[in-house]
């Protein structure tokens, strides 16, 4: 069954790669995505593209936002006191509790509901005291419009919203009318998507074409003239300059075989002239020689999804008596610019989820452990994931590395791809599918659905019709001497897959339980369809669990009903008897800590 049904699902995914590739309108195809591919490489947008990312390893969080959570204390102190009206003065910043947000998936309702939300707590001030907003799938979108246009204010993003969803945002007319109207937006818009398509079709091809005839040329005469001119300069004073001619010459010719730079960073960081070696011209034709020995990921749709996402509500609209326009700042392509605000304490530090679904193949089919849903996070300091305790810079995800060192130097992963990646619930499992079905059907269709993926439960599980969003992986290494299992089986692949984080739990409970973020309340905005029949309680008490969280409130639940609970004497499905387990095992912890647990002031435990 899972060798016909992979077998199945790859032949459907390239035919799907296929007509991705070949339904671009002419106004997105060459010399347009060669032109909006080089943005990669703008290092007025992306000055990190002279560094090095390290990789960071352990549980705890960065030193970024250990700064940021001391410095969101003192700023919310006023907040605080103004919302439960006493004095600032009376208040010490400790005794703050940590708000964290949780949205959860739903799409746009989600987005709409999220942000109306948000607005209510914005006008209440009780936004103004949270220290996170973390948030799944739809959700995220809000968050993310309020970390780039609107700078944390819930009414500019209602406004903007007005404007740009009165069109359908897979509108193939609208899109080609967008891409003639606005040329330069649309090329950051669709830059990381353009980028994509050029790795997966860089196999035998040369430099892409330049916009201007004779640039090139006249890059490497102004590379040639900036030589001469530090070779002179070296000659007379040779303590301020120490590069000699043939050691450019050699930087020259590095870059052009492997596209980085890979000499001593002590020679060139009191030397600003050096950095001039990084011309686009060089780097692209680089990059390019790289791409033919370097695996690229595959291209999906799941990068139209994210660049359409970006569009429609990450670019601002705005009206001017009869005449709309777009505004784009470039800034806002990426994830890292969030942290100005954040690092002022000006706004709660946004998290955005996703999950790896993991299938361990060494563990028997018929086990629980077969295949698992790692968290990992995306925020403006840091991507990563506390499960494996494996940390990259923000500014540095997106590069093809291994062992610490890039193969070539491309831009921050566009913040497009990360919308898509984080909500492209399409990409689910064929059993999540079917769940979708089973959640409304009447119950004689219901047993059905039951009884057949009990059949079939792992290979409907572990099957993807339509592939997860696939970049390189930043944390890949030898791991021949590592001792850490977990962390090795991330480590020896070349890409890194993630998908919409409701498949594990619609609500982000995980970020936000991490014992170094010390949250004492999380506020949930739950936007879940069928919400009072999904366990996401039930579930995020099993994640506690499994990680050793010890602050989750065992036996919470919004409701008291069992969910999915089905007719008496009827037998339950698959999916009612995992919601049951999971309740039980929560009532059986209660009893064995003789825990107590107040909800709408009611106890559920001795």
């Amino acid at each position: 069954m899972q060798t016909t049904l992979a077998s199945s699902i790859s032949n459907a995914q390239e035919k799907l790669n296929s007509i991705l590739q070949g339904v671009l309108p002419p106004q997105l195809q060459k010399p347009w995505i060669d032109s909006s591919a080089r943005l990669f490489i703008n290092q007025e947008v992306y000055p990190e593209i002279a560094h090095t990312p390290i990789i960071r390893e352990g549980t705890g969080v960065c030193a970024n936002e250990q700064r940021y959570q001391k410095v969101r204390a003192d700023r919310v102190r006023k907040d605080f006191a103004q919302f439960i009206g006493i004095p600032a003065e009376s208040i010490d910043p400790r005794d703050i509790p940590v708000i964290g947000i949780a949205g959860s998936g739903g799409g746009f309702r989600a987005m709409v509901s999220t942000i109306g939300s948000l607005r209510g707590m914005h006008k209440a001030g009780l936004y103004q005291c949270a220290m996170y907003e973390a948030a799944v799938s739809g959700s995220s979108w809000g968050i993310a419009a309020l970390h780039t246009y609107a700078k944390g204010n819930p009414n500019v993003v209602l406004d903007n919203l007005r404007l740009a969803m009165r069109e359908n945002m897979f509108s193939l007319t609208g899109l080609i009318s967008f891409v003639s109207r606005n040329d330069g937006v649309a090329k950051q818009v669709f830059a990381d998507m353009a980028a994509r398509y050029l790795l997966n079709t860089a196999k035998g091809r040369g430099p892409p074409v330049e916009d201007t005839a004779g640039s090139w040329s006249q890059q490497q005469q102004q590379q040639q003239q900036i030589v001469d001119d530090i070779d002179t300069e070296a000659e007379s004073d040779d303590d301020r300059v120490n590069w000699s001619i043939e050691d450019l010459r050699v930087l020259f010719r590095q870059v052009a075989e492997i596209g980085a730079i890979h000499t001593d960073t002590q020679r060139i960081k009191d030397d600003a002239k050096a950095l001039v070696m990084l011309a686009a011209g060089e780097l692209v034709d680089a990059a390019y020689k790289a791409m033919q020995t370097v695996a690229a990921p595959p291209f999906s749709i799941v990068e139209l999804y994210g660049a359409l996402l970006f569009k429609q509500l990450i670019v601002h609209h705005e009206k001017h008596d009869d005449a709309e326009t777009v505004h784009l700042d470039p800034h806002w392509v990426k994830m890292s610019a969030q942290a100005e605000c954040v690092e002022s304490g000006d706004q709660p530090m946004p998290i955005y989820t996703a999950v790896r679904h993991c299938i361990h193949t060494s563990a028997p089919i018929d086990s629980a452990a077969r295949h698992e849903y790692q968290w990992f996070e995306f925020s403006p300091f840091e991507f990563g994931s506390a499960e494996h305790g494996l940390w990259v810079p923000s500014w540095g995800l997106g590069r093809p590395m291994a062992d610490g060192k890039e193969l070539f130097k491309l831009g921050e992963m566009h913040f497009g791809s990360i919308m898509g990646a984080v909500s492209s619930a399409f990409c689910a499992s064929i059993k999540a599918m079917i769940m979708e079905v089973y959640l409304v059907a009447p119950p004689p269709l219901r047993r059905a659905i039951g009884q057949l993926v009990n059949r079939y439960d792992h290979d409907t599980s572990v099957s993807h019709p339509i592939p997860p969003y696939t970049m390189f992986n930043p944390f890949r290494c030898d791991t021949s001497r590592s001792s850490d299992q977990r962390r090795a089986e991330l480590q020896e692949h070349k890409f890194l897959s993630l998908m919409d984080a409701g498949m594990d739990n619609n609500l982000p409970f995980a970020p936000l339980l991490r014992p170094e973020r010390n949250v004492d309340v999380i506020l949930c905005l739950d936007s879940s369809a069928n919400i009072e029949l999904m366990s996401w309680f039930a579930r995020a008490e099993q994640w506690a669990e499994q990680h050793g969280v010890t602050r989750w409130p065992w036996g919470a639940r919004p409701w008291k009903a069992e969910p999915l609970l089905m007719d008496a004497g009827t037998e339950s499905s698959f999916a009612t008897n995992a919601a049951k387990n999971a309740a039980l095992h929560a009532e059986e912890s209660l009893l064995k800590n003789n825990s107590r647990c107040a909800i709408f002031d009611k106890p559920v435990a001795p």
